[in-house]
């Protein structure tokens, strides 16, 4: 696939810093038809020209390598009770300038580059928020304004839900958005 440019310099974090308890372990090392399940997102987002790569993870796992490789900054997050508002925040830190990031949730590997491409369509014309939406479920992968996602609170529930207010949505099936919590959820896939 050849590369396209995402519009309006929009970055992409994804983030994979959770603990995995409710797994009982490392889930994005898990297999999932032959490779790692973080590496199912990673093969989602290439083709797209990002000016910014992010991956926010614990320590530096044997998954990140992949993501190294395709030119993402690894950003530490060494304390993962702070959730994913934790990792929202450290992405936003370490993300340059004042735009837009695409976050992507690394435990969602059925997000298709078709999705991914309709997001970033609608970035040209909503300069705001714009997150994926399916029947019972709204969230990322989601464009974030970068001084919003800033001035969100250092503590407190739901991650970025905040900046969903005035956000426009884009639809896909439920399944896709289906995220690995616990070794059944994985097995379902």
């Amino acid at each position: 696939m050849s590369a396209t440019a995402g519009p309006g310099g929009i970055a992409v974090a994804v983030l994979g810093a959770g603990l995995g308890s409710r797994f009982g372990g490392d889930k994005l090392a898990a297999p999932l038809r032959g490779r790692p399940l973080a590496h199912h997102l990673l093969a989602a987002l290439d083709g797209f020209d990002w000016p910014q790569k992010l991956l926010v993870c614990r320590g530096t796992p044997g998954w990140a390598d992949a993501y190294a490789r395709a030119g993402f900054t690894l950003v530490r997050l060494e304390d993962a009770r702070r959730g994913m508002l934790g990792s929202l925040h450290a992405a936003a830190a370490r993300a340059g300038g004042d735009g837009r990031i695409l976050v992507c949730l690394a435990d969602m590997p059925l997000v298709k580059p078709a999705h991914l491409r309709r997001l970033l369509d609608l970035a040209r014309d909503w300069p705001g928020a714009i997150a994926s939406r399916a029947p019972g479920y709204r969230g990322p992968p989601s464009i974030l304004p970068l001084p919003a996602l800033r001035a969100l609170p250092p503590e407190g529930e739901g991650g970025g839900r905040a900046l969903l207010g005035d956000a426009r949505f884009v639809d896909g099936p439920a399944a896709m958005f289906a995220d690995v919590d616990r070794p059944e959820d994985l097995a379902g896939l």
